[in-house]
């Protein structure tokens, strides 16, 4: 039954034949497959319900409007939670740009602020005066973190692999050593990733603009499922997946992030995820 769990025991060998000779686990395991399988379809025809629709109005501004317009059709409501969107399954959504196409965000994960310096610290030590949406000034720290290169704050992201961490480092002006800003356990990240995408539907949305506002048309879905979490650090090291800061000052004084995203752009995903199923409305 849905959320109940299975333990076999394969070292009886009455049950490890069960498993490999059509008995009683291997039905258990089709069974989940099957439903598995029937909740991806149920999906996959809403969503193909939504593309028939056309362009559908953003039902908010900004960059969450792909997702949220995309939930609203479906008739679900924003999912803050750390698990799935649709039964099991986790929502994806982007918008369609062919020139410079945006990273998607795999999960969201707070840094150990107990590492080396707390949010506060950083903003104040690598952040810089800019403006909200609105035009107001404010105090910000807005950077993207990846192995690759060292950003315009001086930021790098770095695997530790002997801590088995992700680190951000501020790679300081020799002779100093680089100095440790936070860190990541990335066992932590791994149970992350699990738990956020064991089935996963990346949905790429043509975008149209009206007097300002945007409309949305679900063209395409890209179906994955069960990561390769062992590939994951090497991802992170080699540049592929990157995180975001994303902080400022309130007029109050306190701190305001909008969270710690892991990205990696659409067309590595299938770096990560062994299995990927596409589905085209527009045929």
């Amino acid at each position: 039954m849905e959320g109940s769990l299975y333990v076999f025991n394969l070292s009886d060998n009455r049950i490890a034949d069960s498993l490999f000779n059509g008995g009683f686990c291997y039905d258990v395991l089709c069974e989940a497959v099957h439903h598995e399988n029937l909740v991806a379809e149920e999906l996959r025809l809403k969503i193909q319900e939504a593309h028939n629709q056309g362009f559908l109005r953003s039902v908010t501004r900004g960059d969450p409007g792909v997702g949220d317009t995309l939930e609203h059709a479906l008739g679900l409501v924003r999912n803050n939670r750390q698990t799935p969107d649709y039964k099991g399954i986790e929502l994806k959504a982007s918008r369609r740009r062919l020139s410079t196409p945006n990273r998607c965000t795999l999960f969201d994960k707070t840094p150990d602020w107990r590492v080396a310096m707390s949010e506060r610290e950083i903003l104040d030590t690598f952040g810089y005066w800019g403006e909200d949406d609105n035009g107001a000034r404010r105090f910000q720290l807005y950077c993207t973190l990846t192995s690759r290169m060292v950003n315009s704050q001086g930021l790098t992201l770095e695997y530790n692999e002997p801590q088995d961490s992700v680190d951000v480092i501020h790679a300081t002006d020799r002779p100093r050593p680089p100095q440790l800003v936070t860190s990541w356990d990335m066992q932590v990240l791994r149970n992350r990733l699990l738990e956020k995408h064991p089935a996963t539907f990346w949905v790429k949305a043509s975008v149209n603009v009206v007097d300002g506002w945007e409309y949305f048309r679900y063209d395409h879905i890209k179906y994955t499922r069960n990561p390769n979490i062992s590939l994951f650090a090497g991802l992170i090291a080699d540049g592929i997946v990157s995180v975001d800061f994303l902080m400022h000052y309130k007029p109050n004084g306190m701190v305001r992030d909008h969270g710690f995203p892991f990205k990696i752009m659409p067309q590595n995903v299938n770096l990560l995820f062994p299995e990927v199923i596409e589905y085209d409305l527009t045929r």
